[in-house]
């Protein structure tokens, strides 16, 4: 039953399958070394960053990485690295990138979540 289902859709729609709803975009923003970003509309300052320092993930356990030091609302002061979170004016930003190399500014990258 389903194949002929399928076969009649297809029929329908010129042999093409029928298009996919798009999955919803990822929002992300990247901060520079000592720049302010933009996390939907509430302005977060990226101080300084360390090559090599222990960080929390959202499990509770720590990993050592490449950190940087965000400067969030309510004057919260935090060190994240990959795969860190931190919460915005209630919503849910992923650490996705952190580059950084001896002596050159370095980037964060958070996906909306």
């Amino acid at each position: 039953m389903r194949i002929i289902a399928l076969a009649l859709l297809l029929a329908g729609c010129g042999g093409k399958k029928p298009a996919e709803t798009p999955p919803e975009a990822t929002v992300t923003e990247t901060i520079d070394e000592t720049t302010v970003g933009d996390l939907d509309g509430t302005r977060v300052a990226m101080g300084s960053m360390l090559l090599s320092d222990t960080y929390k993930l959202p499990d509770g356990s720590e990993k050592k990485g490449i950190t940087c030091n965000l400067a969030l609302p309510g004057d919260e002061k935090v060190w994240v690295g990959l795969g860190s979170e931190v919460l915005v004016d209630g919503v849910r930003w992923e650490v996705v990138a952190i580059v950084k190399e001896r002596g050159e500014a370095g980037s964060v990258t958070l996906a909306k979540r």
